[in-house]
């Protein structure tokens, strides 16, 4: 198979980056990456690609002209006005110039082209007219173009479902890893870690839900039941959150205002036990394909924003098998834990079975070149 020439840009969500690095590990292709500031701040090289920021549509449509890729994905192209990149005019403009220049343009697809149709949806919260609009607007432009997902969903026209065996990692890359954590700036201890994801959404969602006062007090109980569990605590948080629980923390606890993805991957895979506030975290499935557990204690922002998503995703995703959903105020009991691990880790065979039916990252990038063919 010849090299494919890739150019993904990436929206403001750390779990697209997530995607587009499990997408193009150990494949042909010669990939850049396009990063908006903020993500590329924490990520300026992700070897082997190539990596630049981007800051408007130009800068975009510009390394179309430089670039010369046979494949632009957009990851995704339903969250660029979301986080205030792009807007629906600029990914219009984008997808003229790409056309023009008979490149293949797909989208990764958290939610909406799994759903029927955005205007028989119900959008919960104050922005729900708002993100009805949106998103209608959205079909319109996207509606055509292939879907890229990485998870056995249902075939159909421009749906286009990928499994990479190298989210399988080895035990031996797995010690490399560790020993890597082990050094600075993150000097873990020896003993095993858990390790705790909150997205800034998902903690104002939180604030609003609880108070502020409530939600890092319920953050400084669960890093001290580390401790006394005798497991080092690691926290990827807003920075503000990080900064107000400085101090107040054990020694053994690690306080992140979120990190770059090498970080974030070798903490993931290595983790004793991983606890997010999001039900549809990309990075669940790392956790998933390794047989690696993983507690909730929400379901997390987009369901609170999409209910409808929320049946699909179990389904095609989880397989209609619920990650745990633990009580936020319960002890974090390793006894308690290790038996919700077990139950957890005999559902991953079947489930990673259909994923591993799925098409390679190769041949799915090659389909979508032959479609645009």
């Amino acid at each position: 198979m010849s090299v494919i020439r890739v150019l993904a840009v990436v929206s403001g969500a750390f779990g697209e980056l997530g995607m587009a690095m499990y997408l193009l590990e150990g494949t042909k292709a010669c990939a850049r990456l396009l990063l908006p500031p903020r993500l590329y701040q924490q990520n300026p090289a992700l070897n082997p690609h190539s990596v630049a920021s981007y800051g408007c549509a130009s800068d975009i449509t510009r390394e179309l002209l430089h670039h010369r890729p046979q494949i632009l994905l957009l990851m995704s192209a339903y969250l660029f006005d979301g986080g205030g990149l792009l807007k629906l005019q600029d990914l219009v403009e984008i997808l003229r110039q790409a056309k023009g220049q008979g490149v293949a343009v797909a989208t990764s697809d958290p939610f909406l082209g799994l759903m029927l149709s955005p205007t028989q949806q119900k959008f919960s919260g104050q922005y729900g007219a708002e993100l009805q609009r949106h998103f209608v607007d959205l079909q319109g432009v996207l509606g055509s173009l292939p879907h890229v997902y990485m998870a056995p969903i249902p075939p159909g026209p421009g749906k286009k479902a990928f499994f990479n065996p190298r989210a399988v990692i080895s035990d031996e890359e797995k010690s490399k890893l560790m020993d890597s954590l082990k050094q600075k700036p993150l000097s873990l201890a020896e003993r095993p870690h858990w390790l705790f994801v909150i997205s800034r959404v998902d903690y104002q969602q939180q604030c609003t839900l609880r108070g502020r006062t409530k939600v890092e007090g319920m953050l400084l109980n669960m890093m001290q039941k580390c401790v006394l569990a005798d497991r080092c605590a690691v926290l990827i948080a807003p920075a503000e959150v990080c900064q107000s629980l400085a101090g107040r923390t054990p020694q053994s606890v690690t306080l992140l205002p979120f990190c770059g993805y090498a970080v974030y991957r070798a903490l993931l895979v290595t983790a004793e036990h991983v606890f997010y506030w999001n039900l549809l975290s990309n990075s669940y499935f790392m956790r998933m394909a390794n047989f690696g557990s993983a507690f909730f204690f929400d379901l997390g922002h987009m369901v609170r924003y999409f209910p409808a998503v929320f049946p699909l995703f179990l389904h095609w995703f989880y397989g209609n098998i619920q990650p745990p959903l633990l009580d936020l105020d319960d002890a974090l009991s390793t006894i308690v834990l290790a038996q919700h691990a077990q139950n957890q880790l005999d559902t991953f065979a079947p489930l990673l079975s259909a994923y591993a039916s799925l098409a390679s990252p190769d041949a799915m990038l090659a389909s979508l070149l032959r479609t645009e063919q």
